[in-house]
């Protein structure tokens, strides 16, 4: 998933709901999902529905994976991966789930209103943007802690003076409670413990975790 090369609008016409992955065209009218100026919406890509079946436990449990998995544009491995981490976790496992994909650096710096979309926030830390801790990480998946410290290198905010710029127009209200950026210093702190819970209450309201579990169950 991380090496996708098509069309990110194709992905959340698949599962049917809004994946966020288009930055501020996910708000417009723009977003294939909205209806159009004729009052129609494009449907699943494909076979245009001639060939839709009843859905079976399993095909309920893959869709339901699926929007999570693409949500935060990870491969399959890194999933599953990810899956059998939160079991070796104290706690449920799907808030042990929720955590760990919130704790990714690139999602944390899409959290904080740097990033424009989850793929722009994956090529800012990618491109060594940002350290965490006072060391240089250009890790997307790397984990971040209740206490780390995140801030953009010196020499980076040197080159691009605009930088400063975009972090003072940043919308406090939609950074999540566990984060607090400092728009003077340009500085980010995880002040909270990622609740899984919490993920859950903001962004995934309709998703149906268990099924995701039970998935990987069989």
């Amino acid at each position: 998933m991380s090496n996708y090369t098509g069309p990110f609008c194709r992905l959340c016409r698949r599962e049917r709901v809004k994946l966020y992955l288009k930055g501020e065209k996910c708000y417009t009218d723009k977003c294939p999902l909205e209806f159009s100026k004729s009052k129609k919406s494009r449907g699943v890509p494909g076979a245009k529905g001639r060939f839709r079946r009843r859905l079976t436990d399993y095909g309920v449990q893959l869709r339901e994976k699926q929007k999570l998995r693409r949500y935060y544009l990870i491969t399959e491995k890194q999933f599953s991966n990810y899956v059998k981490k939160s079991g070796k976790i104290r706690g449920t496992k799907s808030e042990n789930l929720f955590k760990l994909l919130e704790s990714r650096l690139d999602i944390i710096i899409y959290r904080l209103g740097i990033g424009s979309s989850k793929k722009h926030a994956r090529q800012l830390v990618t491109h060594g943007f940002f350290s965490v801790n006072s060391r240089k990480v250009n890790i997307p998946s790397y984990l971040v802690k209740q206490g780390d410290i995140i801030e953009f290198n010196k020499s980076i905010l040197e080159r691009h003076s605009n930088l400063k710029d975009i972090v003072k127009d940043i919308d406090d209200t939609k950074i999540p409670e566990w984060l607090k950026l400092n728009k003077d210093l340009c500085v980010a702190e995880v002040v909270e413990d990622i609740m899984g819970s919490k993920v859950k209450e903001n962004y995934f309201v309709d998703l149906k975790e268990n099924l995701i579990i039970e998935y990987y169950s069989r």
